[in-house]
């Protein structure tokens, strides 16, 4: 056996001196030999150590095997008998929306057949049947504790809980714990026959062990890494309430467990198969670094026609190596556009040291950083403790099967709701936790932020009492709440919110205040927050309501086509008689003052004259000879008009006209003005007389007391 092995590793040397490469994502994603025995036997997937195959390395450093199957996806059906006659192909199985597996004649020739049926018209993809090592996403245990469901913070051997850090499940449950639910997983075996999770298995299929639909594990007791971990998903899902164990986020939905082969299209069917038992929302708590295009195509075809065209969620775990998913070398299932991506969050509530990041993190939950989550173990003797139940899971391999759980709620409170909709309400309805700045809501360490299955029942029932403001003691509280609130889209943090409810109760003025928010802090100055968005948020944090159609197209032709700055936006509201009211009336706060205005008028000019950032040193300089009244605002607007900076930009008399009208008089030039002060530059007149006229004009006197400023 030795000799043919080895025989075996010297006929692949010698085929490897040519590249080596199969097609996925549009790509070529290059290959590389595996000649380690050792390697190959300890990291192929156990099921499939019966399986002719030649192994490889990924560009990530994975192991892949290749037998004598590919994948084709077709966009002309009418091509299948063509390529089955062309290169002598088996039909295998039709996995269903044009997907085929078929059998090559020999697994030597395997990558290059799928290479060529690639470059056919006609043709959506080709690879082959990968043989792939699924990685389940947990830690190693360490010790108990069930803080998940209710954290009630404090110290327990050597760790350390912050009350609250967990997903507030509880209120949930007062509405819905999943009644009428289908939740699908799919994973390495899961016992159904557990006395914590029997009651609420509704069906079952496996993919692994042929001749039997039967997913319950196989392994031997005392094997660490036996298949012990659908079990322990299982139950963070469904765990019934039955005073035995643990208890699920879901206890009353039902739980369609499937045990996955080594093949990529064992996996295709086993998102096929939950999809045709009606499922809302499919678990997965385990990944390859290397999606291909076969199982993408399912995704999509489950997230966009699943379920009655709702579409079926699906969610992943994102991983637990520290790798930045946003790499060229990873091609996670977690980052398919279709699938929710789920990080880990720790028992203080930030994320873990271990979970992935990137741009495709939607969300994190309670994974542990120590692996201290209790849930379900295989009955007796098998499994992680040899007990009925573990005290210490972890990884985002409890993430994702929590998400899925708080996803069974949604779909309980609201069962018409589609797949992205659930998405969009488990995202907006998180907890903005931990320390780093959040911009549009998400940022790429904590997506969202930290599921919150209360809020997220009660947008689902359409109930908006969860961004209704707390009840706070002083109305200026509530001012605050609604910066953070409608600006920075997540909830506020104690010591942030605590120091600028003091710089109010200390003098500042609403305007001063918000400046900071909109204007001046980092969290928006690294954000891309669009014009849009950016007008939408100015309305509803400072107005407390949303803009009219009218005002939104408003300000979007003046930013975007006049090169309107937004600081003009934000002056706009802060000095209008509706913004003084609500501060006045409702919040109890000064709207603004006259240090406010003189910045304001100042602004105007490094906005329309300069055309630059305003520089905090030189801004200040001006309203302090304003302030003092050393200058007026005439005087102001000389200085600027003449100044190098501007002089220096040598504009034509249009451009000229333009700016005049535009930083003096508030508005753009009428076409029968345009014309006449044109004119009138062409007859000897030099723009220091036009800028005199102006000044000396009512409308500029008017926009100077405006600002509380003599002209």
């Amino acid at each position: 056996m030795k000799k043919i092995l080895l025989l075996m590793f010297f006929v692949i040397s010698s085929v490897f001196s040519q590249e080596l490469f199969y097609y996925s994502g549009g790509h070529k994603q290059p290959l590389i030999a595996k000649f380690s025995r050792y390697e190959v036997k300890n990291f192929i997937p156990k099921n499939a150590k019966n399986i002719k195959a030649i192994y490889y390395r990924t560009q990530n450093n994975d192991l892949v095997g290749i037998s004598n199957r590919i994948i084709v996806g077709l966009k002309d059906e009418s091509l299948k008998e063509t390529l089955l006659n062309r290169y002598h192909l088996k039909m295998i199985e039709e996995l269903g929306n044009n997907i085929y597996v078929f059998q090559t004649p020999d697994r030597m020739k395997t990558l290059d057949i799928s290479n060529e049926i690639y470059k056919i018209k006609g043709v959506d993809f080709s690879h082959p049947d990968f043989i792939k090592q699924k990685r389940k996403r947990t830690l190693d245990p360490l010790f108990s504790s069930a803080w998940h469901l209710k954290n009630k913070g404090g110290e327990k051997n050597g760790v350390l809980y912050k009350r609250d850090a967990d997903i507030k499940v509880e209120d949930a449950w007062k509405i819905t714990k999943g009644e009428g639910v289908k939740v699908g997983i799919i994973d390495d075996a899961i016992d159904i026959n557990h006395e914590d999770l029997k009651q609420n298995i509704a069906g079952y299929k496996n993919y692994a062990d042929y001749g039997t639909d039967d997913p319950s594990p196989t392994a031997q007791a005392g094997d660490y890494n036996g298949d012990w971990h659908g079990t322990s998903c299982s139950g963070l899902i469904v765990a019934a309430e039955n005073s035995k164990g643990s208890v699920g986020v879901a206890p009353k939905a039902k739980l369609y467990a499937v045990k996955d082969g080594p093949y990529i299209s064992d996996s295709i069917k086993a998102f096929n198969w939950l999809d045709s038992q009606g499922v809302s929302v499919i678990s997965n708590s385990w990944g390859t670094y290397s999606l291909d295009d076969a199982l993408n195509r399912t995704f999509k075809n489950l997230y966009t026609k699943g379920r009655g065209g709702k579409g079926v969620l699906i969610i992943f775990a994102s991983g637990n190596d520290g790798y930045n998913l946003d790499s060229p070398y990873y091609q996670d299932e977690s980052e398919s556009p279709y699938v929710l991506s789920v990080g880990a969050s720790s028992e203080e509530d930030l994320v873990t040291s271990y979970s992935n990041f990137g741009k495709s993190l939607d969300i994190l939950a309670p994974g542990s950083e120590y692996g201290t989550i209790v849930t379900t173990d295989v009955t007796g003797a098998k499994g992680y403790n040899g007990y009925n139940y573990t005290f210490d899971f972890a990884g985002t391999s409890a993430s994702a099967p929590i998400v899925a759980g708080v996803a069974a709620l949604v779909f309980g409170a609201n069962p018409n709701l589609s797949a992205k909709e659930v998405i969009e309400i488990l995202e907006k309805s998180a907890d903005k936790i931990g320390n780093m700045s959040y911009i549009n809501g998400r940022n790429d360490h904590y997506g969202y932020g930290r599921v919150n299955a209360y809020k997220a029942v009660l947008a689902a029932q359409g109930d908006n009492n969860e961004t209704a403001p707390p009840t706070f003691e002083e109305p200026k509280d509530e001012y605050i709440w609604t910066l953070y609130k409608y600006l920075f889209q997540r909830d506020y943090d104690k010591e942030g919110f605590d120091y600028w409810v003091n710089q109010l109760k200390n003098g500042k003025t609403a305007a001063y205040v918000a400046k900071f928010f909109f204007l001046n802090s980092d969290e928006i100055k690294k954000s891309d927050i669009s014009d849009e968005d950016f007008i939408k948020s100015i309305y509803k944090a400072l107005l407390n309501r949303d803009v009219e159609p009218q005002g939104l197209a408003y300000w979007l032709d003046q930013i975007q086509n006049k090169d309107v700055p937004r600081v003009e936006l934000f002056n706009s509201v802060i000095f209008s008689d509706e913004f003084r009211q609500l501060c006045e009336e409702h919040y109890k706060i000064t709207p603004f003052d006259r240090d406010d205005q003189l910045e304001a008028f100042v602004e105007r000019f490094y906005s329309f004259v300069l055309k630059r950032e305003i520089d905090p040193q030189g801004k200040e300089y001006w309203v302090e000879k304003l302030r003092e009244k050393v200058k007026s605002a005439s005087d102001i607007a000389k200085d600027f008009f003449n100044s190098p900076e501007f002089l220096n930009k040598n504009l034509d008399d249009k451009s000229f006209i333009d700016v005049a009208y535009r930083t003096l008089l508030n508005r753009e030039p009428e076409k029968q003005g345009r014309s006449y002060w044109e004119d009138k530059l062409k007859n000897d007149m030099t723009h220091n007389d036009l800028i005199e006229e102006f000044i000396d004009s009512k409308e500029f006197s008017n926009i100077a007391s405006s600002y509380n400023i003599t002209r």
